[in-house]
């Protein structure tokens, strides 16, 4: 059974309460969340008991601010839990470590205030969970984009397709990265939106399954004349290559610290094993 750290959402964690914290959450990535992995393998799909213990055990919640529920914890802290849920399926280590960064970061640095107050106050709980989608088939460093949002009156007409875009199947809004200025040739020809999965003409194309990850919700999205809300956009018209590469910065710092979380198991369960493995009458660690 795991032993949970009680905790109060917008109130610092003690230093004690961070520790035990560290062990109830590599408690449930090796326990429960490995178990419902033999299921996930087969369905590609994650069970709803997944999202249940992720709600119930605070991993939507660790990293925010202390104002939208959080703990108060500092960067290292966040990577610290993020080492944690990183020996468990790659899957849910991608889930997971999207919760902990990008799901409310870009809404946190970009969103504008009447925005933030609707949408950051039901991250903690995953009432609302926001998925990225910058990449295209036909163009994915960040600048080479063809979705276009063009301004109409009160909104923007978002149209266009992206690809390989993770989390589709458990997300109420995507980030989108779209063209609002096609007659300009620089950085600036870009902006980042916050998209409703609700509004029409959002849609989401099934893609063949991936090797690794499984229940990630990798798919692609169609945006058909989808009218977005000016209060959507985020940052100013123009930067959203900066919102794009200014988020993923931090992400890609978020995956190295899985790379050693997933690295550390698996040096552990090796080690495990030649210590107990017998070939030829001799255990593997004497041979």
């Amino acid at each position: 059974m795991i032993k949970k750290v009680q905790l109060t959402p917008g109130k610092k964690m003690t230093d004690e309460q961070f520790e035990n914290y560290l062990e109830q959450i590599k408690a449930l990535t090796e326990g429960p969340f490995d178990e419902m992995q033999k299921e996930v393998e087969v369905t590609n799909k994650f069970p709803e008991k997944f999202f249940r213990l992720a709600i119930d055990n605070d991993l939507y919640r660790f990293a925010l601010p202390l104002e939208y529920g959080g703990f108060g914890l500092t960067q290292k802290q966040i990577f610290q839990v993020q080492e944690m849920f990183s020996r468990g399926p790659g899957g849910m280590r991608m889930h997971l470590h999207h919760a902990a960064d990008l799901n409310w970061r870009i809404m946190d640095e970009f969103g504008n205030e009447d925005l933030k107050k609707k949408v950051l106050p039901k991250v903690q709980d995953k009432t609302i969970f926001t998925n990225f989608a910058l990449t295209e088939e036909a163009g994915g460093t960040g600048a080479d984009v063809h979705t276009t949002a063009i301004e109409q009156d009160d909104c923007y007409l978002l149209n266009g397709e992206k690809t390989l875009i993770s989390h589709t199947d458990c997300s109420d809004a995507t980030y989108v990265i779209a063209v609002t200025d096609p007659d300009k040739t620089g950085d600036d020809r870009l902006s980042a939106f916050w998209v409703p999965v609700d509004l029409p003409g959002y849609e989401i194309v099934p893609m063949p399954h991936m090797m690794g990850c499984r229940g990630a919700g990798h798919a692609g999205l169609r945006f058909t004349n989808v009218k977005v809300p000016k209060a959507y956009l985020l940052g100013k018209r123009g930067e959203g290559l900066h919102v794009a590469i200014s988020s993923l910065s931090i992400s890609r710092a978020h995956i190295a610290d899985s790379n050693l979380g997933m690295s550390q198991r698996m040096l552990e369960m090796s080690i495990a094993r030649a210590k107990d493995r017998v070939t030829l009458n001799h255990l593997l660690k004497d041979r």
